[in-house]
């Protein structure tokens, strides 16, 4: 296969499945209802809006993490400013009591700011309550004594959406990528800020718009782009809300390795040596890359074992014969010289 035809497949393998986002729009639906309930009076599944990853259409197949986002009536606003003593806190409570309704494991994350819901397949499902303030919005937050912040997740969104359109299509694929790198190679770089970085990378680079014939160098390039970042920096601002960043963590390691693995790849295919390129390529990307490496190889291991048996059999089979052989001789000679005994008596 041509490294437009893997690359290509491999974008394909990474996006989530049918199966995936019915169960996901099913759980999200019997969120927003019980909450339109309780603070809208209304009997409809709709009103929330799926932010983070999946909402910026850069998650990818197997994605457990899913954040929500609901707004809720002024009303309720109201009477949350009008309390003195951590009203953030009782916000939430609230609002985690309602959904308690249907999943009673729902709790408070006290690091997220957010109503988690864990479910038996390992997805787990943040609700972030927020009341709208003008084009962007307020949430509270509940560490210290509680405080109100503001998020913009939706110029986030639409800042993926016009960057996508601009290369075409090529810097979500580029995300998705650099995800399945992050997961993989376990990268402790929040989403994000890689996303960020891939679009900082992808509108400075000359072939922005190319086709998946020239991924590998993308992705090499993408990288490099990543390896020389300078140390130092610690925090970004992150692509559409200009919300600063931190991530102190250090990722240069990874991102080293992943350099030097996807330049190896790029050699091999030169070189014609295609499943080995491939093989590198796995160990950036994981599994989804080129799936049918693994399935070739198991079959190749599989033939070889049977071989092998085959062999073995044969071996033991000719054996057997030999053995049978030699006896029949034996008692072929043993029958001559019996009858010679017998001739010479009977003389």
């Amino acid at each position: 296969m041509s490294v437009s035809s893997v690359f290509k497949e491999f974008c394909n393998n990474l996006m989530i499945l049918e199966s995936e986002k019915i169960i996901i729009y099913r759980r999200f639906s019997c969120i927003c209802k019980v909450l339109n309930m309780k603070y809208w009076n209304l009997k409809s599944g709709y009103g929330g809006m799926f932010i983070g990853a999946f909402g910026r259409k850069t998650a990818i197949k197997g994605n457990k993490v899913i954040k929500i986002m609901y707004i809720m009536p002024d009303t309720i606003r109201n009477k949350c400013f009008r309390h003195n003593s951590n009203p953030q806190l009782e916000f939430l409570i609230d609002v985690k009591k309602t959904i308690n309704q249907i999943y009673p494991n729902a709790r408070i994350n006290k690091d997220r700011q957010t109503i988690q819901v864990s479910f038996f397949d390992d997805m787990t499902i943040h609700i972030i309550p927020v009341f709208k303030n003008f084009e962007k919005f307020v949430y509270a937050d509940i560490s210290l004594e509680g405080c109100w912040k503001v998020i913009d997740p939706v110029s986030e969104i639409n800042a993926i959406s016009i960057g996508n359109k601009s290369t075409g299509l090529n810097f979500v694929r580029l995300c998705k990528m650099a995800h399945a790198w992050r997961i993989n190679c376990s990268v402790p770089i929040k989403e994000k800020l890689l996303e960020t970085l891939a679009y900082n990378f992808l509108f400075q680079w000359e072939g922005k718009y190319c086709s998946y014939n020239r991924y590998d160098i993308m992705c090499n390039n993408f990288f490099k782009y990543l390896k020389n970042l300078p140390s130092s920096q610690k925090k970004w601002e992150v692509l559409g809300s200009h919300q600063i960043i931190y991530n102190p963590e250090n990722f240069k390691d990874q991102v080293n390795l992943a350099y030097f693995n996807s330049k190896k790849a790029i050699d091999l295919e030169k070189n014609n040596k295609y499943c080995l390129a491939r093989q590198k390529w796995r160990t950036v990307f994981g599994n989804e890359f080129d799936p049918l490496i693994m399935e070739k190889r198991i079959k190749k291991k599989y033939g070889e074992l049977i071989l092998n048996y085959i062999k073995n059999r044969n071996i033991k089979n000719l054996k057997h014969k030999n053995n049978i052989i030699m006896k029949l001789q034996i008692i072929f000679w043993i029958c001559i010289v019996l009858s010679t005994l017998i001739i010479c008596w009977l003389c």
